[in-house]
């Protein structure tokens, strides 16, 4: 949005801005009042269009890429729903990276979208046992890193992909809760496990701003990009949370005025 008014003391930014947000609720208002330290200006390369598609999805790649695991080239990583609209940015991220990328998707249509921004290799786990192709790929050595966004349906495998020293990070459920894990399984292999949340990496706002800036960057050299694949009117907003409740969608989804 635009900022059209600032309170007393305000100093990061100022009348007719352009700025993001991302971690507050009312997001589907006309007007929001916020802390200028949840805000984030946006630099003239970013469109309104990229910012609302990229802004929270594209901050939690940068801190699960950059902080969650400092990902380097070289190293091997397996995302989960690779194709979703945060999954789609990491496989770019890591590509970018050096990193050796697999990804798990649903369909073949999944599979060709990942391959096409990054993923070298996309398993489609309703086809195949990701967990077997992993060990079979990598000759039995596992991963570096997997990032989880799924949760109940894929901690237990994603745990038995990992190899020596290597850290599963949960950041998401949408299958549901993982069940508790039993570190000790873990020990052999001195694995972690780790359960990350994008408002404690932006909390403090010059992290954010930070974070942001990163981001904001690889998007306008076109390091990476985002994936604006269905585009509703905001009079189909049910229709749009339910398409992404039911794993229909791919990419990003944005509502029009």
């Amino acid at each position: 949005g635009i900022v059209e008014a600032v309170g007393q003391g305000v100093t990061y930014v100022k009348l007719g801005d352009r700025v993001s947000h991302c971690m507050n609720r009312g997001s589907y208002a006309d007007y929001m009042i916020l802390s200028e330290g949840r805000v984030v200006k946006l630099p003239e390369e970013i469109s309104d269009e990229v910012a609302a598609a990229s802004t929270l999805q594209g901050l939690t790649a940068q801190y699960l890429i950059h902080s969650s695991w400092d990902l380097k080239p070289g190293q091997s990583i397996l995302v989960q729903a690779a194709a979703g609209g945060v999954g789609l940015f990491l496989c770019q991220w890591a590509k970018h990276i050096g990193a050796k990328v697999f990804g798990t998707v649903s369909s073949e249509a999944k599979a060709t979208l990942a391959s096409q921004n990054g993923c070298d290799h996309p398993i489609i786990y309703t086809e195949e046992d990701f967990e077997s192709r992993i060990k079979d790929m990598t000759k039995g050595q596992g991963v570096d890193v997997v990032l989880d966004a799924v949760g109940k349906d894929t901690v237990e495998k994603g745990l038995a992909c990992l190899g020596e020293r290597g850290r599963l990070v949960s950041y998401g459920m949408s299958s549901g809760p993982m069940d508790p894990v039993n570190v000790n399984l873990l020990r052999s292999r001195s694995a972690s496990v780790a359960a990350a949340g994008l408002l404690t990496y932006t909390k403090d706002p010059l992290e954010l701003r930070s974070r942001a800036e990163s981001l904001f960057s690889m998007l306008a050299r076109g390091n990476i990009k985002s994936h604006i694949k269905q585009v509703l009117p905001i009079e189909d907003i049910a229709k749009g949370h339910e398409d992404l409740e039911a794993r229909k969608t791919v990419g990003s989804t944005i509502f029009t005025l």
